[in-house]
């Protein structure tokens, strides 16, 4: 390519040359399919123009402007290349990978003397193009850019348990059907088929687990063999630390817990499948939190440790879903759960065993919903069952079997609650949509509850303060939250003092809402949210909403369990597909 200086007359003959045959190209389009004017006149007044000075002055100017550009300097720096390009303004700096083709400028040849104009043309708007690029910082902004929506790209990090994909079995082949066999449909009975599409009633769930059981990590695998060890080591550890009592309540304490926060590494797959429970250890040193599901495992999570899966231990005490865990308050070391399976255990921490603490007969299909500590040293509990009834459990006897059995209710028993300062008072709730109070020193054939409380269905909770007893908290389906006043034990229908309209309607596939107080701070209480963007609710005993925990970049599911910490400002939220959030 020339400079402006070695511009000829022959150049500018064979600019005008070109210009000459791109007209005349043009105007053959528009004249007829030819490549020459059909009118002769036309042909005539088309050369006078083209060999007019002015149009002859014009090609040498344009011819000049275009070939005055500097050509881009292209310079190696490591895995990129540095294109300089400019023409009386600044140079500028344009940064292309080496992957990239460069061939859009061609190398200088002294023998190339003939360049059309639209060969210049196209070279001067890939010199434009790169210059406005180099102008407005299209590769940084797109870097900038790339890395925003790496951080906020939707749904959670993949830290903790791995999901693990089961394929589904191929189902057996069906056996003929009557039509086919030219038989009549009548003596082709139910008894003749395939004892494959017979499952009997007794057999469609697992057989429960029997006995002690060792504490064993099943998330344990050839390629992470010291789990089951880490695992024994950090409840040992645990089991050793000492308990905190919780303290009593002061509105000084609510403002702490208004500054949680929840960031991606605190949000881990704890359980492979729906949440059912989940209880803090009450360590005010480490953050151990537990977490049941529907499938009869518990999920371990040392927040504060890498072992395992991320600090997440799996482990299988039960064949059906955890629905209740609870810490012992006077043994550290002792963790509390029962299941559907008609069993309840506690892991002893500093053993290692599950050890039964109850046990429902064999056969009767009985499944333990909930339960509660009677007593300040964990020895005696009350436990929920699907029979209608609550059974009342002391271990310190010799069999894992209750010590009386009372019907409370005509349906299900949902949840039951003691009083933390008089254990002799129970509140139970169901799915008939009653919420009852009764006196433990009073059962007879004839029970009748202290008090009670009717809602218009199922009652998913009913907890009482957790410090003084003296407010009662229901979660009911009918899409309310109700606060009742129990500091003195009326006989009698009780209304609701104070009713906050909440959508609890959760669906089939989501454990429902539980609204449950703070351990320690009896002027508020949290629950899940179904609101987009997803977030759980804070909540005070006069019904106004106090605070929204949420993080739209990490929270994109309902939280329908959800726990805070007994002895240190920090909250847990589950959700059905077995991660946990955790605010702090």
């Amino acid at each position: 390519m020339k400079r402006r200086s070695q511009i000829s007359a022959n150049d500018l003959t064979t600019a005008t040359e070109s210009v000459r045959k791109k007209e005349t190209v043009g105007t053959s389009l528009f004249y007829g399919a030819s490549k020459r004017p059909v009118n002769k006149f036309l042909q005539k007044s088309f050369d006078e123009e083209v060999s007019s000075p002015a149009v002859q002055e014009k090609s040498v100017k344009k011819v000049g402007k275009m070939q005055s550009r500097r050509d881009p300097k292209v310079t190696s720096v490591g895995d990129e290349n540095k294109i300089e390009v400019g023409g009386d303004s600044p140079a500028k700096q344009v940064v292309v990978p080496k992957s990239k083709n460069l061939e859009i400028f061609p190398s200088k040849n002294d023998n190339d003397d003939e360049i059309s104009e639209l060969e210049l043309k196209r070279l001067e708007n890939i010199r434009e193009n790169v210059r406005m690029l180099a102008e407005l910082n299209i590769s940084q902004a797109k870097n900038e850019l790339k890395m925003t929506a790496i951080s906020t790209s939707k749904g959670t990090p993949g830290k903790g348990l791995k999901r693990v994909y089961q394929k589904a079995a191929a189902l057996p082949r069906r056996p003929p059907s009557a039509r086919l066999q030219n038989r009549s449909p009548r003596c082709y009975s139910e008894s003749k088929l395939n004892e494959k599409f017979l499952i009997p009633v007794e057999n469609s769930q697992k057989e429960r687990h029997i006995g002690t059981l060792d504490i064993v990590a099943v998330n344990e695998s050839e390629e992470n063999y010291p789990y089951t060890d880490q695992l024994k080591l950090l409840l040992t550890r645990v089991g050793e630390e000492a308990c905190v009592t919780p303290v009593g309540s002061t509105d000084s304490n609510v403002k702490p817990l208004l500054n949680m926060t929840l960031n991606p590494d605190r949000v881990h797959k704890v359980v492979q499948h729906r949440t059912f429970s989940l209880a803090w250890h009450p360590s005010p040193s480490s953050l151990l939190v537990c977490a049941g599901d529907a499938r009869g495992h518990l999920g371990l999570w040392n927040a504060d440790s890498s072992d395992g899966d991320d600090g997440v231990f799996l482990m299988l005490p039960h064949t059906a879903p955890v629905s209740c865990l609870q810490f012992s308050t006077s043994h550290t070391d002792r963790l509390y759960s029962c299941s559907y399976d008609g069993t309840m255990r506690y892991a002893n921490l500093s053993t290692h065993k599950f050890i039964e603490a109850y046990v429902t007969d064999v056969g009767d299909g009985v499944r333990l919903t909930s339960f509660d500590f009677l007593s300040e040293d964990c020895q005696s509990f009350v436990v929920g069952q699907s029979d209608c009834s609550i059974a009342v459990v002391d271990q310190r006897t010799s069999s894992p079997q209750a010590e009386n059995w009372y019907v409370v209710h005509d349906r299900l028993v949902k949840c039951v609650s003691v009083h933390p300062t008089l254990s002799h008072y129970v509140s139970t709730s169901a799915t008939d949509g009653n919420v009852y109070v009764w006196d433990l020193r009073r059962m007879d054939a004839k029970v009748k509850p202290v008090c009670s409380m009717q809602h218009s269905k199922s009652v998913s909770s009913v907890y009482f303060s957790p410090t003084s007893g003296n407010r009662l908290l229901t979660t009911c389906l009918d899409d309310t939250i109700r606060l009742y006043d129990t500091s003195v034990m009326k006989s009698g229908e009780r209304s609701a003092d104070v009713v906050i309209r909440h959508d609890n309607h959760v669906g089939r596939w989501l454990t429902n809402l539980q609204a449950t107080w703070h351990p320690w701070n009896e002027t508020v209480f949290v629950v899940g949210c179904m609101k987009q963007p997803r977030r759980v609710q804070l909540y005070d005993t006069e019904g106004s909403l106090v605070h929204e925990y949420s993080n739209p970049d990490v929270l994109q599911s309902v939280c329908s369990v959800n726990a805070f910490h007994p002895a240190t400002e920090a909250l847990a939220g589950a959700n059905s597909s077995g991660r946990l959030h955790v605010w702090r």
